[in-house]
């Protein structure tokens, strides 16, 4: 294992062999310049004694468990037997974070018991962007499952953990709308803006209808708010779980946003997409509003 190389891991059954005797085996090791490692031990640890003393990974930590940890995943509880905590990181730096406890001659185990860096299984990997766990051996047998807490929000859709059963389990996708706001309502202190489904499954819920639905973000909260002198807002959507209104989950919403001031920024109205991307957008460009007055 070297600092900015993928680690290399050959065992016997790469060579055929199910037993040693007394003769020399060669086992091949590959490895090649690691693209996900961007930073120095030194950036990671300052004082160079195996203690991460630099943001944001001087709050990382690895913890082997004794009896499983329970983690909801799209609302199903599974079992994973060592935790990473991310600490707020990017999914690179809670890899980088990984890596660098691996290659320590000291303990990395978060709680009382003790457990060698340099000795201890891989945990995680990139598959191009997607940053997934591994199976690895935990010494303390809560399980070969490692999950990552604390990473950051807009990281979900490109992590996969594998838990207690050697299964890989992703969350639902969570699509990204971002509504962009023009100088009028910007500059209006009153300005809001409301997101609504365009049409919905029955009658008398589509915009424009009495029964008209707020879209929910992912955490199931309506979908509207204060512009409050923004350029523009980014919000989640629970694109593979949403089912408002009878609408089918895991497919497209068609939106209709809407954004209203007082003095500066008329009434405006644009329509768009919720798609399964992290790159949905919306524009909401108000005319001056040259009548209101507040007597």
């Amino acid at each position: 294992r070297e600092q900015g190389q993928v680690y290399g891991l050959a065992e016997l059954s790469d060579i055929g062999v199910s037993q040693m005797a007394a003769q020399a085996y060669r086992f091949p090791i590959s490895t090649a310049a690691d693209l996900k490692i961007t930073h120095t031990d030194v950036q990671i640890d300052a004082n160079s004694d195996n203690a991460a003393d630099v943001a944001p990974y001087s709050g990382m930590s690895i913890t082997y468990h004794a009896i499983p940890q329970v983690r909801s995943i799209g609302g199903t509880n599974r079992n994973f037997g060592i935790i990473i905590n991310g600490n707020g990181g990017t999914a690179e730096q809670i890899y980088e974070f990984a890596q660098w406890s691996l290659r320590r001659p000291a303990d990395i185990d978060a709680d009382a018991s003790t457990l060698v860096g340099k000795t201890a299984d891989e945990l995680l990997e990139f598959v191009g962007d997607t940053l997934k766990t591994k199976s690895a051996t935990n010494p303390d047998g809560g399980g070969s499952g490692v999950f990552i807490d604390n990473y950051q929000t807009v990281d979900i859709n490109r992590l996969v953990f594998v838990d207690n059963t050697a299964t890989e389990r992703t969350f639902p996708f969570v699509a990204a709308l971002s509504i962009n706001f023009g100088d009028n309502l910007k500059l209006d202190a009153s300005a809001k803006f409301f997101v609504y489904f365009t049409a919905l499954p029955g009658a008398g819920n589509d915009f424009g209808e009495s029964g008209a639905v707020l879209v929910d973000d992912n955490a199931g909260a309506d979908m509207t708010g204060s512009v409050s002198g923004q350029s523009s807002v980014s919000l989640s959507f629970n694109y593979d779980g949403n089912v408002q209104g009878g609408r089918t989950a895991g497919t497209d919403a068609a939106i209709t946003v809407v954004g209203i001031g007082l003095t500066t920024g008329q009434y405006v109205r644009a329509t768009g997409t919720i798609a399964r991307s992290v790159s949905n957008s919306v524009s909401l460009v108000a005319a001056l509003e040259r009548n209101y007055a507040n007597a």
